[in-house]
């Protein structure tokens, strides 16, 4: 999905290899194979390249395999998380996976890693409602740290991490059809920037999440235009994409979202590239 001027595009793209995406960084994509779960592959459907990783040293039926970019070594590295201390991180091109040191974060937040983190500016963000915290790691020196979550975020509704810009956005669900909005402002200190509610409480009848006496489920999957809009995905019973005019407090945009027997269930941003795996495979 993309934005060209005031139009809004959902386009499928044929990937050059098969298997579930997993994760989307600069236009490249992690895929897995959809029977061998530790093999991995990374892939630019622009250039039509993909290379398979080195199998994974530790495989969990639930976990994260994240690809991103540290700008000051000009790498890309994918990072694997399973929840337990085994955690791995390798970088696009060479042939060995590094164990990750979790040791300064505790059981609960390690196990928080096994789930799809936000990939931006080269740190990976994981955010815990139950443990009011959100873990950072620091992509290019391999460390983690944690910040707390902002103030007012209490209760256990639904919390999820976007990008905003170059900055991350968290998005609580106080309540349905209303999401808070944070803005991290700098992650060291965890010092936070509270952003106007996103509130669709008067297009209910319009998003129609009922079908036929069964409920779908509703959920934001990113930002577009510099944080003009918000995309959500209507899943179930009904598929379809939303897009809502933030500025506006109107829906851009809705389209339907035709089943596909094969289809990953994860949505996120993507953007084209040029980026050759031939090139990050010779360095």
């Amino acid at each position: 999905m993309g934005k060209k001027g005031d139009e809004v595009e959902l386009r499928e793209v044929e990937f050059p290899c098969f298997g579930d995406f997993e994760s989307s960084c600069n236009g490249l994509l992690v895929m897995v194979h959809p029977v061998w779960i530790e093999q991995f592959y990374v892939a630019n459907p622009v250039l039509n390249q993909q290379i398979a990783l080195p199998p994974c040293p530790s495989i969990d039926g639930i976990r994260s395999c994240t690809i991103v970019y540290a700008a000051s070594s000009g790498v890309y590295k994918v990072v694997y998380g399973s929840g337990t201390e085994a955690e791995f991180v390798l970088t696009v091109g060479e042939t060995a996976w590094r164990p990750l040191q979790t040791s300064q974060l505790t059981a609960k937040l390690v196990y928080l890693l096994r789930y799809r983190p936000l990939s931006l500016g080269g740190f990976l963000y994981w955010a815990s409602n139950s443990d009011q915290s959100v873990v950072i790691l620091n992509v290019e020196t391999e460390t983690f740290h944690q910040i707390p979550l902002p103030q007012g975020c209490t209760n256990r509704w639904s919390i999820q991490m976007f990008s905003m810009g170059s900055s991350p956005c968290l998005m609580w669900l106080k309540e349905e059809y209303v999401w808070a909005l944070w803005l991290l402002t700098d992650q060291e200190t965890g010092t936070w920037a509270k952003m106007s509610d996103v509130n669709l409480l008067g297009h209910c009848r319009a998003i129609q999440v009922w079908h036929r006496g069964l409920q779908s489920r509703f959920t934001p999957i990113g930002w577009l235009k510099e944080s003009e809009l918000i995309v959500f995905r209507i899943s179930s019973c009904d598929p379809r994409i939303i897009v809502y005019n933030v500025r506006l407090e109107k829906i851009h945009c809705t389209f339907p979202v035709i089943p596909r027997r094969h289809a990953s269930l994860f949505w996120a941003p993507h953007v084209n590239s040029l980026v050759s795996l031939r090139n990050l495979c010779a360095t």
